[in-house]
């Protein structure tokens, strides 16, 4: 295999720890009207507790309001926890208060579910990927013009493409030059935050198959942000499992699809698409039979 000149070289991290830990999280939401004295605290991540090893994808998967996305955020520092810790590399990242530190915002990228309200259309898609490196330090505008090509040939995009605009360009390649963005700074953690919901399933395919190849050759870590379980058996090593902003179930990605021991991940796993008639049928047959059984009630 051939090494990238996007890998980055071995810390602290490699040597045994996580890379990413997150104890006892917590995030809420104030709930009521501003002036209120009735307004109340509302935990959209309650307690949650899970690590990320280095070179590993976690997969975050739960139903809509499970608070995945709001975990995310506040590992990318966009919304504050109300307790609990954040640790990258052995530094505590709730420890930082109000300022970011730069080398944490080029450490952990994010990459979103519409490129479309994440590229300026102003812009030409080859500034988004230079404005970070610039807002870095990262040489001067020619060393950065190549690192701009460099990563749009990883992401199987052709470098001429840097002259267009967001809107000259498919949704497929938009999300590339999202992914593009994120791995110009040659981070260390990506948050990919529902990145490939919008797409089609052919294109959605091919993201995921991209980022694995991202990860084989560059070491980069990611937390997988998605409802989708199909496409986390694809692309994660591990699962973790998200239920009204608790974590239920933390497992070996094979371990979970084989003999998962909890009703709601089971209800999830009943909710991938069949891809042939007669598994259709089958899972037909399994949603009722949830729907059915006297625990779900309790779910």
């Amino acid at each position: 295999m051939t090494t990238s000149p996007f890998a980055r070289p071995a810390t602290g991290a490699a040597a045994g720890r996580p890379l990413l830990e997150v104890r006892d999280l917590c995030v809420s939401y104030r709930t009521g009207r501003a002036a209120s004295w009735r307004r109340t605290a509302t935990h959209v991540v309650d307690h949650v507790s899970f690590d990320i090893r280095p070179g590993e994808t976690l997969g975050l998967v739960g139903e809509s309001g499970s608070g995945k996305s709001t975990l995310g955020r506040a590992v990318l520092r966009l919304v504050a926890p109300a307790a609990g810790t954040i640790t990258f590399d052995g530094r505590e990242v709730t420890a930082f208060g109000r300022s970011t530190p730069l080398s944490y915002r080029r450490d952990v990228q994010a990459v979103f579910q519409d490129p479309a309200s994440s590229l300026n259309p102003r812009h030409t898609v080859g500034d988004a990927v230079t404005g970070p490196l610039r807002r870095h330090g990262r040489g001067d505008r020619a060393a950065r013009e190549d690192a701009a090509a460099e990563a749009f040939r990883m992401v199987g995009l052709d470098p001429a493409l840097r002259a267009r605009y967001p809107m000259e360009l498919s949704g497929g390649q938009r999300q590339r030059v999202a992914i593009a963005r994120a791995i110009a700074l040659r981070p260390r953690l990506v948050v990919c935050d529902e990145a490939v919901s919008a797409l089609d399933v052919s294109t959605q395919s091919q993201i995921v198959n991209l980022l694995a190849d991202l990860q084989e050759s560059t070491g980069i870590s990611f937390l997988f942000i998605t409802h989708d379980l199909r496409l986390v058996r694809h692309i994660a090593q591990r699962v973790a499992v998200l239920q009204s902003g608790r974590l239920v179930e933390f497992e070996e990605t094979e371990q979970l699809f084989r003999s998962t021991r909890q009703p709601y991940t089971r209800r999830l796993l009943a909710a991938i698409p069949a891809t042939d008639p007669e598994g259709r049928e089958r899972r037909r047959a399994r949603r009722a039979a949830h729907r059915s059984a006297p625990t779900l009630g309790k779910l």
